[in-house]
């Protein structure tokens, strides 16, 4: 069924769409030229209708970049606690081969000294005629016979059961968007710097309705270098949160 309301909304959509960005932040405090204001009356739209729906859009736009901030800020949240978590569950393993090489070395008994033989000490000088002893009445040392030694396999290590396994597999998948969505401003502004020639780029800021531009080469060489190295430093805090996690 036809609704004006909502064919009214949608002419007033479009009509915003179709505004430079200029004017649309002029269209938040109800400014428009003059061929804006004849375009609004022949297409039968009110100022104050596009003024109002421009607030809603900006709104909408503040909403949508806050939950996107939160949930920047509850990856990043959660890649902390995984790092932690696999630090500790690191130590808790080598604590528990340490024990394990203990329970090893109580087993296993200390070597067994040799057997000192000792020499007597002749009497007299004998005669060099006199007949020297037979092989047998030489005491032969004795080696003492070796020992089994008892090993004790070491425990296996615990592994994560299947529930575990689907929760980091769901946290794995938000630090893998977060991976993705760095990787991908990165390349962006690789593509960019090599697409630019520095002589006909330009700059824009723009914060609260006011825009600042420039086309000093210099200044935008510095803020492209600022942010190359603020993305690469971020590509490689989360490759390595990548890298440290365990499924």
């Amino acid at each position: 069924m036809f609704n004006p309301l909502n064919f009214k909304i949608m002419k007033v959509s479009e009509f915003f769409d179709s505004l430079s960005e200029s004017e649309q932040q002029g269209a938040l405090i109800g400014s428009f030229n003059t061929t804006r204001t004849d375009q609004m009356k022949k297409e039968g739209i009110k100022p104050e209708e596009v003024k109002k729906f421009a607030q809603a859009a900006k709104e909408e736009k503040k909403k949508a970049k806050e939950k996107q901030q939160n949930a920047e800020s509850h990856a990043e949240e959660q890649a902390r606690q995984e790092e932690l978590r696999a630090i500790h569950e690191q130590q808790e393993r080598e604590e528990q081969e340490r024990k394990q090489q203990e329970q090893v070395n109580q087993v296993t008994p200390p070597a067994s000294e040799p057997e000192q033989i000792s020499t007597p000490t002749p009497p007299q000088q004998q005669p060099i005629d006199q007949v020297a002893p037979s092989a047998q009445e030489v005491e032969q040392p004795t080696t003492p016979a070796p020992q089994q030694v008892n090993k004790v396999a070491p425990t296996q290590q615990t592994r994560f059961t299947v529930h575990e396994r689907f929760d980091r597999l769901e946290k794995f998948q938000l630090l893998k968007e977060k991976f993705e969505k760095v990787d991908k401003s990165v390349k962006t502004l690789e593509n960019f710097k090599i697409s630019s020639d520095n002589q006909s780029d330009e700059l824009k800021v723009t914060s609260s309705g006011k825009t600042f531009s420039t086309t000093n080469s210099a200044v935008i060489n510095k803020v492209m270098q600022l942010l190359t190295d603020e993305l690469k430093a971020k590509f490689d805090e989360v490759k390595r949160e990548v890298e440290a996690f365990e499924i």
